[in-house]
């Protein structure tokens, strides 16, 4: 971080040029301002570093999901001819329905979603009627409940950073129309 001047320099404006209102070059005042600005731009820098790398990670988890959910249903869908029963081709109907959801950017938040609510269904499944473990459509939860994490709506990321609220930002809305 750089530090701030605090001596003034007296006028060294060119000749011919005015100051701006208030401030000198070479004041405190204007370096002051020059190192914000500069502080402001690393951090708009990183902060966009951040933002495109959280993109590309929840691509990444996006596909492997959809993949597997996509294996999945197309295993259920055409699996063994004593499979061959109308829930079943429902059930393979819609892993694929929400792995496709789940890779289109609108639907990405509905997809995950619908996504977890399946693999809590099938874990429980899986533990209390097949007696297998359930780790694997735990793992596709964590991940579907990743992306949901990553993929909400930027006002309720931006204020989960922030600390606000909801409640808090309507009170603060009402606050300034008052």
């Amino acid at each position: 971080m750089k530090a701030v001047a605090t001596n003034t320099v007296q006028n060294q404006q060119a000749p011919g040029v005015p100051a701006p209102e208030g401030h000198f070059p070479g004041s405190a005042i204007t370096l002051q301002k020059q190192n914000m600005n500069t502080l402001i731009g690393n951090a708009t820098v990183d902060t966009l570093k951040v933002g495109r790398l959280k993109n590309i990670t929840l691509w990444i988890i996006q596909t492997l999901v959809a993949a597997a959910f996509i294996l999945a249903g197309c295993a259920t869908f055409y699996g063994h001819p004593e499979m061959a029963v109308a829930s079943t081709k429902i059930a393979g109907s819609i892993e694929i329905a929400t792995a496709v959801m789940i890779l289109i950017p609108r639907t990405a938040f509905v997809g995950a979603l619908s996504i977890i609510f399946i693999v809590a269904v099938a874990a429980l499944a899986n533990w209390t009627l097949f007696h297998i473990s359930p780790v694997v459509p735990i793992i596709l939860g964590v991940l579907s409940a990743a992306i949901l994490w990553g993929r909400r709506s930027p006002e309720k990321a931006r204020d989960s950073v922030n600390g606000h609220s909801a409640a808090s930002r309507r009170s603060r809305y009402e606050d300034t129309r008052e």
